[in-house]
């Protein structure tokens, strides 16, 4: 080591003895000391002298330039171990499956779209569909195609992406959010349900709305508060038929049913109009029992838009 450090005038003896052995300074070791230390932050030796050498050498760019490339050997490092365990959890004794999964997970970090959709249907044609990778790769997915391609394929796969999926729940971005919840909607196990439950307190509207309709048509009726506010609110995205749809298939337990309807009118009283023609709609949902006592009293309404519209769902209710 110290003949190539020498060699490289990296650190050179100060004298030499008459045998011709190299001699070291104290001033010697010591530069010797601080190659020692910068090598250790992962300088080069070309780097170290300049760094040694160079009075305009900048520290702070290069620990800067250190840090950076230490966090992508790292992303590397996370992702092969990533890689693996998906590996692993699918307990295969084949090597060709093994290297099927491989080739899946390699395309699922194309740059190219059509790429990776098309990687997602093969695997789902030869029945290889690693539930948890098929997951963090929705987590980032940003191509509504591919997307919805992986959306079928969890649902195909099972339960086993849901704890990948409970991750997603708390994502920074709304967007991530959303695929998340579309896809636990697909499945139907009491912990999806579950996890449906927990984004009922998102900040999303959107989240919030999914996830509530979802619960709905599973007769769950937590999502029950959420459904009447969300359709009262009419916030941007939010399905308010499908809204109103799950509404009705909770209120088809009478013990509901009023409760809602009790509910819904009162996010009316003294509301703008189109609060009131949204809540007339929703009320249209309901069983007929329940809904038509609640709408009369909508047909007076002084908004002519909310009084022609509770006038004919009730024909409709009558018809």
């Amino acid at each position: 080591m110290l003949r190539h450090y020498d060699a490289l005038g990296l650190v050179c003896p100060s004298a030499r003895t008459t045998g011709g052995y190299r001699r070291y300074s104290p001033s010697d070791i010591e530069r010797l000391l601080h190659v020692e230390s910068l090598r250790s932050l992962g300088l080069s030796l070309a780097e170290v002298k300049r760094a040694l050498d160079d009075a305009e050498f900048s520290p702070p760019v290069v620990i800067g330039e250190l840090i950076e490339q230490s966090r992508q050997r790292l992303a590397r490092e996370q992702e092969l171990i990533s890689r693996l365990r998906h590996v692993q959890a699918t307990e295969s004794n084949d090597w060709s499956d093994v290297l099927g999964i491989v080739g899946l997970l390699r395309s699922l970090r194309s740059a190219h779209a059509p790429h990776r959709q098309q990687a997602v249907l093969h695997a789902a044609h030869r029945g290889a569909l690693p539930a948890a990778a098929l997951a963090e790769s929705l987590l980032t997915e940003d191509e509504t195609n591919v997307a919805g391609t992986l959306h079928w394929a969890l649902a195909r796969a099972g339960e086993e992406a849901l704890p990948v999926l409970s991750r997603g729940l708390h994502a920074e971005r709304p967007e991530v959010r959303r695929r998340t919840v579309e896809a636990i909607t697909a499945l139907t196990s009491p912990a999806a349900t579950a996890l449906l439950r927990e984004a009922l307190g998102d900040p999303d509207d959107v989240v919030r709305s999914r996830a509530a309709i979802a619960l709905g048509r599973r007769g769950d009726d937590t999502a029950t508060a959420v459904l009447i506010a969300l359709i009262a609110d009419g916030a941007d995205g939010i399905d308010d038929v499908a809204a109103g749809e799950a509404l009705g298939h909770l209120a088809s337990d009478k013990k509901r049913a009023a409760g809602i309807v009790a509910d819904l009118v009162a996010h009316a009283a003294n509301a703008p109009s189109p609060v009131r023609r949204r809540v007339v709609q929703a009320l249209a949902e309901l069983p007929a029992t329940a809904a038509r006592p609640a709408l009369e009293p909508f047909t007076r309404d002084p908004e002519p838009g909310v009084a022609l519209t509770a006038v004919a769902l009730l024909r409709r209710l009558d018809s």
